[in-house]
Order: structure tokens, then sequence, then C-alpha cells
């Protein structure tokens, strides 16, 4: 079932969805991203209701949670307004920014919304006590233009930097 969480500011919302309403298991790796498509009766082909949105969660949970930056467009209208009834079409997994285990350093340059994937990882990372030292510069119009900062903040440490 949808649920749109609350609000990681006032441009960016989190959605989680039930993994049972999203194909059966759901497999996919950190760092992925999936099609996800708002639909009624009416407009299935209707491509401004089909976006790539990444997984702003770590996999192997009992939800998959995907984060957008809010706009005026139909998609982010009926992306906040969903309801547990609503259809949602999902495609996934996608992509190929995945985490590799094997790099005990890892390096990324992010701006803005794009930070739903390295969210992913990082929290996979955290998750599963992964020894690797980790370097975000993150880049941002404003200081609260920036998505996940508390939860950037708690997962600051001597392995995890974060520069703004």
């Amino acid at each position: 079932m949808p649920n749109v969480v609350a609000l990681v500011n006032d441009d960016f919302v989190p959605v989680r969805f039930a993994i049972a309403l999203a194909v059966g298991e759901l497999r996919y790796y950190e760092g992925k991203k999936v099609i996800q498509k708002l639909i009624g009766d009416k407009d299935q082909n209707d491509r401004q209701l089909n976006k790539y949105l990444s997984f702003s969660c770590a996999p192997h949970k009992e939800y998959i949670e995907v984060t957008k930056r809010i706009s005026q467009s139909e998609f982010s209208k009926r992306l906040t307004n969903l309801k547990p009834e609503d259809t949602v079409l999902i495609k996934a997994p996608m992509g190929n920014c995945v985490f590799k285990d094997e790099y005990k350093k890892i390096g990324f340059l992010i701006g803005g919304i794009g930070i739903t994937p390295v969210i992913s990882i990082l929290e996979y990372i955290i998750l599963n006590k992964i020894d690797c030292s980790v370097c975000l510069f993150y880049s941002n119009r404003s200081e609260d233009d920036i998505a996940f900062n508390d939860q950037l903040k708690a997962w600051q440490s001597d392995k995890i930097k974060v520069v703004n």
C-alpha cells in the first residue's frame, strides 16, 4: 500500500510501498532505480505519469521507498495525494549505480535530489556494518534544500564524511 511519509523538507517527499504489492519478492541492490507509473483508468500510457526514481532505502526491508522533488507536475500532484487503494505500477530494479563491498574507499559527488541512490547505499553500509570509508560531497542551492539532512548528520562518523 502506498504510504506518503513525512516530508523530508518542503521540496522533497519520500513514499513507501509495501513489498507485497510490488511484484511479490522484489530483489534489488542499493543504488538501483525504478520506473514508477501513477495511473488511473484512463491514463495508462500518459508519459507524464511515468518517472524514473531511485530507491531511497536499503534493500531487504519490508517496504521500498522512493523520494521525489515536488514540482507542479501532474506526477508530483498525484504522488503527494496517493491513497492506499490507488494503483501504482513499479518496474524494478533498473540502473548500474550499485555498491560493491570490495571497495574500501568510496567518494560521491552529488547534487540535489540525486542523493537518493546514495542514501540507499549509505544505509546499506551502516546496517550491514561494512568496513569502508565514504566521502560525500553534496551540493545544494541552500541549506534548506538539503534532502535527508538529519539522516546524513546522524550517519557522520570517522568512516562517513559529508561535505555540504
